[in-house]
């Protein structure tokens, strides 16, 4: 159990900061910094050097014990999951991931179903799609690659 927790970990932080990386530096760099960072009123940016450099530091452990809970909720159905094919695995981890942490979330945020509802009309529908969409992007990664990473291992074990 505890190497599956840990496999799904070591896979959500490095696709995490990965697509996080990308979509940061390439696609919502604009949403953070410059003339009228959109985020500005709510999230920590890099134009606030001292919180952005707390938080920097904090990061990683945060996606550490990020990735350590969801993976020990995967592991209450990691037997489940082991019985399935990959592209099943691949679905329902997905599933899990994308639609009950991402769109689906509880509280609100730019890009789920409640941000959606309750931000302000400057949090455009571009801006949650845009968000929504580095959602996806990690979802599909962090599913495809610890559900070949599952199958991987039961291959060696028959």
């Amino acid at each position: 159990m505890i190497r599956f927790i840990l496999k799904f970990t070591a896979v959500s932080v490095l696709v995490y900061l990965g697509v996080a990386s990308f979509y940061f530096n390439l696609v919502t760099k604009d949403y953070y910094m410059g003339s009228q960072p959109l985020f500005s009123p709510f999230l920590i940016s890099p134009n606030d050097t001292l919180s952005w450099e707390e938080a920097m530091v904090w990061m990683l452990p945060t996606q550490i014990l990020r990735g350590l809970l969801i993976g020990f909720t995967f592991s209450l159905i990691r037997e489940y999951l082991e019985m399935k094919n990959y592209a099943r695995k691949m679905l329902i981890i997905f599933s899990f991931y994308f639609l009950l942490s991402g769109l689906a979330s509880v509280s609100p945020a730019v890009g789920n179903l409640e941000g959606m509802l309750f931000f302000k009309n400057y949090i455009t529908w571009n801006v949650h799609l845009t968000i929504l969409s580095e959602i996806f992007f990690q979802s599909i990664f962090i599913s495809l690659i610890f559900s070949w990473w599952i199958n991987l291992n039961l291959d060696q074990s028959t």
